[in-house]
C-alpha cells in the first residue's frame, strides 16, 4: 500500500489530476500507481470529502501527491476545493475506483484539450461487459472521468453546490453550445459500483441521492447568462 519509491517527479507543466475521493482506502492506490508514471501530469491532488476511513493517509503516502481534507461536501463540493486549490490551464478529473486505467488512457484524456481541438472531453468505458460500462452506454454523459479546461468552470453557477449533478452541468453547458466536448474511449477501464464498495443499503442510498442530484440539475440552469 502506498509509495513507489520514485520520489517527487512531480513538474509542473499546466496539467494538474483532481481525484475526488469518498471512503476509497482500498482503491484509490490503483489510480495512484498510474497517475504517478504519467509523464503528462504536473500536479496529482487528492480531495478527501469527509471519508469515514483512511483514504487521507493513504494518498499521503504516495510521494508527490497531494491531499486536501474537507467535511463531506459532495462529488462537486470536492470537484471544487481540488479547482480552488490549483492555478493549471487543463484540469483532469479521474473517479477514485477505477480499474484498468493506463498512462496512455490519460494521455487520450487531455490531448484534445492540450491541442486546443475542444473545451473538454469525457471518457467512456470499453470492454467486456460490466455494470459500469453498461452504465455508461445508457448514461454516457455522467462519466466522471474528464479534462476540462480551466475557464470552463466560470461558465457555471455555484459549481460546488451540483453535487453528482456537476457532469449534468456540464452537458448543459455542451448543448447549449457554450463549450465544445469530445468523447474519448477508455477501453479496458471499469470502476467500481456503490453498492459494491459500501454495501447494499449503503450503496443504494448514495444511488439515491446522485439520481436526486442529477434530476435537481437537469431542472436548473447551472449556467450564467
Amino acid at each position: 500500500m502506498g509509495g513507489n519509491g520514485r520520489g517527487d517527479r512531480r513538474v509542473p507543466n499546466g496539467i494538474a489530476l483532481i481525484i475526488p475521493a469518498y471512503n476509497e482506502e482500498h482503491n484509490i492506490t490503483r489510480v495512484l500507481d498510474v497517475a504517478l508514471v504519467s509523464p503528462v501530469l504536473g500536479r496529482i491532488i487528492v480531495v478527501d470529502d469527509g471519508s469515514a476511513d483512511a483514504t487521507a493517509k493513504v494518498a499521503a503516502s504516495f510521494p508527490g501527491v497531494e491531499v486536501i481534507r474537507q467535511p463531506n461536501k459532495g462529488k462537486a463540493g470536492a470537484m471544487h476545493a481540488g479547482v480552488e486549490a490549483t492555478t493549471e490551464d487543463i484540469l483532469l478529473f479521474l473517479d477514485a475506483d477505477l480499474k484498468g486505467l493506463t498512462t496512455q488512457h490519460i494521455a487520450d484524456l487531455i490531448a484534445p484539450v492540450a491541442e486546443g481541438r475542444c473545451d473538454m472531453t469525457m471518457g467512456l468505458f470499453y470492454g467486456p461487459p460490466h455494470p459500469s460500462r453498461w452504465a455508461h452506454r445508457v448514461s454516457p454523459s455522467l462519466s466522471g472521468q474528464r479534462a476540462v479546461k480551466r475557464q470552463v468552470f466560470g461558465l457555471l453557477k455555484n459549481y460546488g453546490n451540483l453535487g453528482y449533478g456537476i457532469e449534468t452541468g456540464f452537458t448543459k453547458l455542451v448543448k447549449r453550445g457554450m463549450i465544445k466536448m469530445e468523447r474519448v474511449r477508455m477501453d479496458g477501464v471499469s470502476q467500481l459500483m456503490k453498492e459494491e464498495k459500501y454495501g447494499f443499503i449503503d450503496g443504494a442510498k448514495l444511488r439515491v441521492r446522485m439520481f436526486y442530484e442529477v434530476v435537481r440539475t437537469r431542472l436548473s440552469r447551472p449556467y450564467k447568462t
